[in-house]
């Protein structure tokens, strides 16, 4: 029987790669957030002004939820 193996760790070097070479079925990519961090702190900065308490980011499936077929997870 094959089980269809999903992952948290989307990280370049380690679950990207387990989701190419078929080890995992799936995993959640976060992105780097630093370049959101340094645009959020700069205005902040230069206006004397708190940045917000809580900012947001949007992971990503991969592969897209889309190519996640129900027949691929069937095995």
């Amino acid at each position: 029987m094959r089980v269809p193996y999903l992952g948290v760790d989307g990280l370049a070097k380690t679950g990207q790669v387990w989701v190419r070479d078929g080890l995992l079925t799936g995993t959640i990519v976060v992105p780097a957030i630093a370049g959101q961090a340094i645009r959020m702190l700069g205005p902040a900065l230069l206006a004397g002004k708190p940045v917000p308490e809580r900012t947001f980011t949007v992971s990503e499936s991969m592969p897209p939820l889309d190519k996640l077929a129900p027949a691929r997870l069937a095995g």
